[in-house]
């Protein structure tokens, strides 16, 4: 039942986007999109000033870098429509603790509310079935730790360090509602 209602969640998104097929691509040649779409939507969610934008552009590369040479357990998935990437999750798995830590999530802003992130968290606890994901939200950030905490996540003191409680959420999900 859970194979069959993710199909109908991905046909219901497919239809919204008004094609035939969204591309999920775990290898990419490189994450230039996708750092793109990271930073823009960051950008837009957190209410970054326009000076902010090169700190995250070289942040977000340094991401991407982990996932293109093996550091970290890092692994992104990217949903491209077409040519344009309309979504993209980097995790890094740790195999010991069997825990995915989650620093990215992007669903282009054009496509946000349509099922596309789920679907991209989804992916991936399936792919490495982890006994707890993490994420960490900015406060000014409502919409993204409302989105966490309807697939299950819940706040937490967890924090990494330099994330003060004060601009930063900790999320936890022990029970995914995917």
């Amino acid at each position: 039942m859970k194979g069959r209602m993710a199909s109908l969640l991905l046909m219901g998104v497919m239809s919204l986007y008004g094609v035939q097929e969204l591309e999920f691509r775990w290898k990419v040649k490189d994450f230039k999109d996708e750092e793109e779409l990271v930073v823009r939507t960051f950008m837009q969610a957190a209410g970054y000033g326009p000076t902010s934008k090169e700190y995250m552009t070289k942040t977000v590369h340094k991401e991407t870098e982990k996932i293109v040479h093996g550091i970290d357990g890092a692994h992104g998935l990217s949903v491209y429509c077409g040519q344009n990437c309309v979504g993209f999750i980097l995790v890094e798995y740790d195999r010991e603790k069997n825990e995915i830590y989650i620093p990215r999530l992007a669903v282009c802003p054009t496509t946000q509310g349509r099922g596309l992130g789920k679907i991209l968290v989804k992916r991936m606890y399936e792919t490495f079935k982890p006994q707890r994901m993490a994420v960490i939200a900015r406060r000014k950030n409502g919409s993204g730790i409302k989105f966490y905490k309807k697939l299950g996540f819940y706040e937490t003191e967890w924090l990494l360090p330099g994330k003060g409680p004060e601009k930063y959420c900790g999320l936890w999900c022990d029970n995914f509602n995917g």
